[in-house]
């Protein structure tokens, strides 16, 4: 993507050139391409992607044109001038609006990078860019984040009994419950396949979990009609939560990735979390190793001397580390 003028540099350097334009116009006499320069204030809403910039450069340089024909002295018959200056008004509001037209096909072709053509959500590409950045202020502001990991259960099933476009709009519609269900800052990716990855910022693993609970139970909810029949869809998510050991996208996307994979090998149509988040779910759940979902520490004594204590605070059937446990 061009790096674009940052506007603590573009707006000081328009300024600079409608000054210099005024005084030229105001010091010299009016003559036949005097009000020309103008066009080149415009022209100089190209570095930017702003149709902001374009409206107020267009302005500045009419009112310039018309400043100049009031204040400066005539250097030409004031007919020719009159029709000159007439006609650098009309060159300056058809550049402004070629301007426009550029800007906007350049945005167009800007979305179309980033879009799937077929759900109309973000990209993977897109997807890379976003977390990156969101990473980055977390390293130094802090701020949370969190992603979401979905996946159309049996969605090999619906391609092979309905056929690929039943599954072309299933992708579609599933692509918008989670559109709908997200906030304005949030994004919706296409992963891959059947898979879509929604960036929460701002939202810690317990504000991700609502979200993905609700998709879940949005997606349950609806009746897909497939094939000339009515069907269900289920989706299993996995939610992961930026962290120490999640300091690069790839890392937050894998462990996003596990906690799928364990919601799809623990019966599907459910939400399970990434193990990071497990534990930090736990360190904030109490005193009480049962309401952390592990077991109640156990002593094992010799006589009245209590010689090791273990507490396992790792989720039920699922085994302990050998770090950890020693």
């Amino acid at each position: 993507m061009k790096q674009r003028i940052k506007s603590h540099c573009f707006w000081p350097t328009a300024t600079a050139l409608a000054a210099a334009i005024f005084f030229f116009d105001l010091n010299q006499p009016l003559g036949v391409a005097g009000g020309m320069p103008c066009v080149l204030l415009v022209l100089l809403a190209l570095a930017t992607n702003s149709f902001r910039a374009v409206a107020v450069l267009t302005l500045t340089a009419t009112m310039l044109i018309l400043a100049g024909y009031a204040l400066s002295g005539a250097g030409a018959p004031l007919s020719v001038v009159t029709v000159n200056r007439g006609m650098a008004l009309l060159i300056v509001l058809a550049t402004g609006i070629t301007v426009c037209l550029i800007i906007n096909q350049r945005q167009r072709l800007e979305m179309i990078t980033r879009l799937d053509p077929l759900t109309g959500v973000y990209n993977r590409h897109h997807l890379r860019s976003v977390l990156d950045r969101e990473i980055n202020l977390w390293r130094r502001d802090a701020s949370p984040l969190s992603v979401i990991m979905l996946d159309i259960d049996h969605f090999k099933s619906i391609n092979d009994t309905h056929g690929h476009q039943a599954g072309d709009f299933v992708l579609r519609a599933v692509a918008g419950i989670c559109a709908e269900n997200i906030r304005n800052s949030d994004w919706v990716c296409r992963y891959g396949g059947e898979e879509f990855v929604i960036v929460l910022p701002q939202a810690r693993h317990r504000d991700a979990g609502e979200v993905a609970e609700r998709i879940r139970r949005a997606v349950g909810a609806t009746r897909f009609e497939v094939g000339g029949s009515s069907a269900r869809v289920t989706v299993s998510l996995g939610v992961a939560e930026v962290s120490p050991q999640h300091v690069a996208a790839g890392d937050l996307l894998h462990a996003a990735d596990l906690a799928l994979y364990e919601a799809k090998n623990s019966g599907r149509n459910k939400v399970s979390y990434d193990r990071d988040t497990n534990r930090h779910k736990k360190a904030h759940a109490g005193g009480n190793p049962r309401r952390a979902g592990g077991f109640p520490a156990l002593s094992a004594r010799l006589g009245a001397r209590s010689i090791v204590t273990v507490s396992n605070t790792y989720p039920r059937h699922e085994a302990t580390p050998i770090r950890a446990f020693v």
